[in-house]
């Protein structure tokens, strides 16, 4: 086995999206099994946590492993009209076997297309997230120039032939032991195509590489995820894990795309946010700015259930005109992309690192005077001539904006937001009424002080 760490990073990351890309990668599959085998052999330290089938994480059950062995839709005259020799993406994954004539009606109405992307296959996940349809039907995807030519009351030949075996599902992770034993986790799904979502895998193992070499204050893990199912079987098996989780940066195509965005966390988290717009400005990127549900959304969004309550913050290129065709291949990768990726991620870790030691001062001021206090008679109204501060930040903001703030519920760090203030000036401020009682601090766990 070549030590994968001695080559260059350039040389890493094409050597990996090139050995994984073509295999047929989708939750349970023989594809994500020959993946994981590959970077278990390239990383023997890699654990790979295996899931059987039928083990269940609330209403959600693995599916059997499947495998696509051969498919094919001929027309009444025996000529192949789509294969999966031709592409992958012709059987939606997780269809049920099937051999037998049927209208062209019928098979318009299984399939998946799109008048955008007429010379295109599409990704059909249908049949691998939809209770009803999962691996109890089956369906297809076909370029739209196809489906024009398809006769409704013609008959065609439609034969896919499948494999299903009980060969457990799997989550691959690599851990970075730092001197806390909170943890910062990155993750990445690693089936489906090559932009979407190997480019953020690969991302997310070379920046393993580049942090298990330094002296981190935080423990990093870095989850290679079958999307959904992955963080909801992992999340389950491991809550000692999630408890220790301040939050989770999500890697999504980072390879191709329009532009850097920088997707918010659920609750917007205006500490992580910034952490990362400096990371991002640093590197004198460009970018844009998306809500949590905008963009593509993946595994963050299962850490940002309520019951599980992890911030989920998420760097992605977008719009990506490829997502979820056939055309998302490894000629529209540019690999420089995924070392600026892996590149910002890490300035990022370092800026957060570095404000978190202020952060940990963070907790939730509450008012113990029933009416306002008189600040000048006990010398806490401060002025242009008397402020505490170097520079005039206007002073009503402390005076009366942030004081007036204070509900008992939210934290210091998110009032210093509301104004726009800085939290160090804020929690300077706030100390002289804590000094003299009049504030009262309420102490907050270690995921609150994000907030």
């Amino acid at each position: 086995m070549k030590n994968i760490s001695k080559i260059s990073g350039l040389k890493r990351v094409k050597k990996l999206t090139f050995e994984i890309n073509s295999l047929n990668r989708m939750a349970n599959s023989d594809g994500m099994d020959k993946c994981f085998k590959i970077l278990k052999n390239y990383y023997p330290q890699m654990k790979v946590h295996k899931f059987q089938v039928g083990s269940k994480a609330g209403d959600w059950t693995v599916p059997k492993n499947w495998s696509l062995k051969s498919s094919f839709l001929k027309d009444d005259r025996g000529k192949i009209i789509a294969s999966s020799d031709e592409s992958h993406l012709f059987v939606s994954p997780n269809s049920i076997n099937v051999d037998k004539k049927i209208s062209g009606s019928e098979i318009i109405k299984r399939s998946m297309y799109m008048k955008k992307f007429p010379d295109c296959y599409l990704l059909n996940h249908r049949h691998t997230y939809n209770y009803f349809l999962r691996q109890k039907s089956w369906g297809i995807s076909l370029p739209y120039q196809r489906i024009k030519n398809i006769k409704k009351n013609k008959k065609y030949h439609i034969s896919i032939n499948a494999n299903f075996n009980n060969e457990p599902m799997k989550v691959g992770e690599l851990f970075i032991k730092g001197k806390s034993k909170k943890i910062i986790c990155v993750a990445a799904h690693i089936d489906e195509l090559c932009n979407d979502n190997l480019s953020g895998s690969v991302a997310t193992i070379e920046l393993y590489e580049k942090l298990r070499k330094k002296d981190n204050f935080f423990s990093y893990q870095f989850l290679l995820f079958p999307e959904l199912y992955g963080p909801i079987f992992y999340i389950n098996r491991f809550p000692n894990i999630i408890h220790k989780t301040l939050f989770m940066l999500n890697l999504e195509t980072v390879g191709a795309g329009k532009q850097w965005c920088l997707k918010k966390t659920f609750k917007s988290n205006n500490f992580l946010e910034n952490c990362l717009r400096l990371s991002l400005e640093k590197n004198n990127k460009k970018y844009s700015e998306m809500n949590f549900f905008d963009g593509f959304i993946n595994d963050e969004k299962v850490y940002a259930w309520p019951k599980i309550d992890v911030p989920g913050i998420a760097l992605q290129r977008y719009p990506y005109s490829h997502y979820h065709t056939s055309r998302d291949t490894v000629d529209k990768i540019n690999f420089k992309l995924i070392l600026e990726c892996v590149k910002i991620s890490e300035d990022f870790f370092k800026i957060f690192e570095k404000k978190y030691k202020i952060l940990k001062k963070n907790y939730i001021p509450k008012l113990k005077f029933s009416i306002p206090p008189w600040l000048t008679k006990r010398k806490l109204y401060i002025s242009g001539k008397n402020s505490l501060f170097p520079q005039d930040e206007g002073n009503n903001t402390y005076n009366e904006k942030l004081l007036f703030s204070i509900d008992g519920k939210t934290t210091l760090l998110k009032l210093a937001s509301i104004w726009n203030l800085r939290f160090e000036n804020c929690y300077k401020f706030l100390e002289l009424f804590v000094n003299k009682k009049i504030i009262q601090k309420i102490r907050i766990n270690d995921k609150k002080l994000l907030f």
